[in-house]
């Protein structure tokens, strides 16, 4: 479908309606292992961004519409990157994250 269209956002659509979440699977091609150290420092820099966005929207105990789609989107960053980083963990080859290559992650 994503394929045909170029847009994910019609499978994420059928997979949030469905109880679940859309996460593109990682590419698996790289030729060189590298340390776990960057990888994980990455993962826990996403969650620590998600923390950050989910205590400003928080501070005045209320969170607004907008606040809300903000806590959505580093979530669904913070659940790309796990994904990543545990297939590099299933294959021992850490290279994509230390490139920034980290599948799913939006830009910027």
């Amino acid at each position: 479908m994503i394929k045909s269209t170029g847009d994910p956002r019609i499978v994420q659509w059928i997979c949030e309606r469905a109880g679940g979440f859309f996460i593109r699977n990682p590419r698996s091609h790289w030729p060189h292992p590298f340390s776990v150290i960057p990888a994980t420092n990455t993962i826990v820099q996403e969650f620590a961004d998600l923390l950050s966005v989910i205590a400003s929207a928080a501070a005045d105990n209320h969170i607004s519409e907008k606040e809300a789609q903000s806590i959505r989107a580093r979530w669904e960053d913070l659940k790309s990157v796990t994904e990543g980083f545990v297939s590099c963990c299933e294959q021992g080859n850490f290279r994509a994250i230390r490139e920034g290559e980290t599948p799913g992650r939006r830009p910027g």
